[in-house]
């Protein structure tokens, strides 16, 4: 983790052989960041952009549920 933020280590190594890290945001956003574009591999996206949704979706529909099932007035910090 690097400035708050989870990184991903690129498989390829850039021009002078170092590691090239990249963040979550940066997978599959339609940018080259990685330096052969592993990032932005079409295969690699088709699974990760419905999973990270899907993902995004299940948590928000949990601390639904948590606030519902713990009421409104209790802070989530709590729990």
């Amino acid at each position: 983790m690097v400035h708050g933020k989870s990184q991903f280590l690129c498989p390829s190594r850039n021009s002078n052989r170092y590691d090239v890290c990249i963040t979550k945001e940066q997978l599959c956003d339609h940018v080259r960041d990685c330096p052969d574009g592993e990032d932005e591999d079409p295969q690699t996206c088709m699974f990760y952009q419905p999973i990270d949704d899907q993902l995004k979706t299940l948590s928000h529909a949990v601390l639904l549920l948590v606030d519902n099932v713990m009421g409104k007035e209790q802070p989530r910090a709590e729990l």
